[in-house]
């Protein structure tokens, strides 16, 4: 039908079923569950803050690999779009930073990222924060 040249499945980007998963945050890892979120916040095993992140965390015994929550205050950021672009930030961090960590060899682990900072900072300073808190997760488990 098309001219081997004009072959439209080698195309990558957004939405193309053949695009890598390689830069993907999985789905499998968000934490979802309202019953374990009430748990995660009301029973927290720790908690960690690098301005401008602070992260609650429980071990559980379940048997998964680390699950993430990402939130932003409506109170501090009144524009759902600054809200997203915030969650989309911490997500990349914790992308880029969970390899590193050795964080993923942690099972039943749960983690909450809530960005406390008034301002929408670099990614490179999430980045960082990111790091720390995670260093301290790991000397506290």
């Amino acid at each position: 039908m098309f001219p081997a040249s004009l072959d439209i499945s080698t195309n990558i980007g957004a939405g193309d079923p053949g695009m890598s998963d390689q830069f993907t945050f999985p789905k499998t890892r968000i934490l979802r569950k309202r019953s374990k979120i009430k748990e995660l916040f009301a029973h927290p095993s720790g908690r960690s803050s690098t301005y401008p992140l602070l992260v609650f965390y429980r071990q559980t015994s379940a048997q998964d690999l680390p699950c993430f929550l990402f939130s932003a205050s409506k109170k501090s950021f009144k524009r759902a779009v600054d809200r997203n672009r915030l969650k989309r930030l911490m997500r990349e961090a914790v992308r880029l930073e969970v390899p590193g960590s050795n964080l993923d060899e942690q099972v039943g682990l749960e983690l909450a990222f809530v960005y406390i900072g008034k301002e929408i900072r670099s990614i490179a300073e999430i980045r960082k924060s990111t790091r720390k808190i995670f260093e301290d997760i790991k000397r506290h488990i």
